[in-house]
């Protein structure tokens, strides 16, 4: 988390930062406009799968729930777009809010595709709301940000286990669970070396052609990295639930890199 450097970093439209996080990430560097350009346009790998999906998904009469973890997944990138793009403290509350909430409902879908719902429906919604809700209002309260990231990994961590726990009940999501751990596993980690090494990648990135800059975007490269983890998750949730229902889908690649579902028939 780079501290305001005003020798490096420019002023802009939308004025000295106020949010708790400025990131490795020259202000203004790009455009008067947007604080953070790269930061800001790499969540479009948030944004633009899961619209395309919600339309896809719900014109096929897919459950809600389905769609409502690509709304999530959507939410959180366009929160994390106005947060990058103005660095102001309400626009942060907008990315990293919706970051736990959306993670618990995709436990929860996952949690619900394998197990049903049984008599302990009401219990399970009732933790994963309860849980948004008090780190939610602990974080306003203490604006501490890592805190926010220790309750996010710790949601993570049990989300991961559920997902693993999934894989031996229904087998055949397997491959993709390990990939997206995977993705995710290489994010997280770009993150912290943007965060730990962001004085020697600025001066590296100022010793470099500009077109070579984008490359050491470490943050907006964790955009491109958990979107595709995240996207792949809420695929897994509903392919888990296709299989469990009988339904029949293909699990394909578009442009050879990017999966997707093809559900052959409507839900109802």
């Amino acid at each position: 988390m780079a501290p305001y450097a005003p020798g490096i970093d420019k002023d802009g439209y939308w004025g000295e930062p106020t949010s708790t996080i400025d990131w490795c990430e020259e202000n203004y560097a790009d455009t008067y406009f947007i604080a953070e350009f790269w930061n800001t346009i790499t969540n479009l790998a948030l944004i633009v799968p899961p619209v395309i999906a919600i339309v896809y998904y719900w014109r096929l009469g897919v459950e809600f729930r389905y769609l409502a973890q690509l709304i999530a997944l959507a939410t959180v990138g366009i929160g994390s777009w106005l947060f990058h793009m103005t660095l102001k403290y309400e626009m942060q509350l907008m990315d990293e809010l919706p970051m736990i909430l959306g993670t618990s409902l995709l436990t929860y879908v996952m949690h619900w595709t394998c197990n049903g719902c049984g008599k302990d429906r009401v219990r399970d919604v009732a933790i994963a709301v309860s849980y948004s809700v008090i780190v939610s209002a602990v974080y306003i309260a203490v604006r501490d940000p890592v805190f926010h990231q220790t309750a996010y990994a710790c949601l993570v961590f049990f989300f991961m286990y559920k997902t693993w726990e999934a894989c031996k009940k229904i087998p055949e999501i397997t491959r993709m669970v390990l990939a997206s751990f995977l993705l995710f596993t290489v994010a997280f980690s770009l993150w912290n070396i943007d965060n730990i090494f962001c004085v020697n990648i600025r001066k590296a990135r100022h010793g470099m052609p500009s077109y070579m800059t984008p490359l050491t975007q470490l943050h907006g490269w964790w955009h491109i990295f958990v979107g595709a983890s995240s996207w792949m998750h809420a695929l897994i949730t509903l392919h888990a639930r296709c299989l469990s229902a009988g339904k029949t889908c293909t699990i394909k690649m578009f442009c050879y890199v990017y999966p997707y579902l093809e559900i052959h028939e409507k839900w109802m």
